[in-house]
């Protein structure tokens, strides 16, 4: 299927942005502020080792990430292509367009 050059390229960046947010999301304390931990295993509970949140910088990068992801769902889903196609095509053309 072909598709407009501007719609190949967001997909792409969407990819690269969402692979990129999925890295520093790995890699990032399980909690984004300071907290405590706690550990309620002796009653079957959780664990949780304290955390000293994200940094600065981790939080200003996941943030960044986070808005660039929303501006190219938002290109992808909405670009004028998709009105040119009806049921099926359309659904079969999005999932393509992923492997574009």
């Amino acid at each position: 299927m072909d598709f407009p050059a501007d719609l190949v390229a967001a997909q792409r960046d969407l990819t690269q942005i969402r692979d990129q947010y999925v890295q520093l999301c790995a890699g990032l304390p399980w909690s984004a502020e300071p907290h405590p931990g706690w550990d309620d295993t002796a009653t079957g509970g959780t664990r949780r080792d304290p955390s000293d949140g994200y940094t600065p910088e981790d939080a200003a990068e996941l943030q960044r990430l986070h808005e660039r992801l929303r501006e190219l769902a938002a290109i992808v889903t909405t670009h004028a292509f998709w009105s040119t196609l009806d049921g099926p095509d359309r659904l079969k053309a999005r999932t393509a367009l992923k492997y574009a």
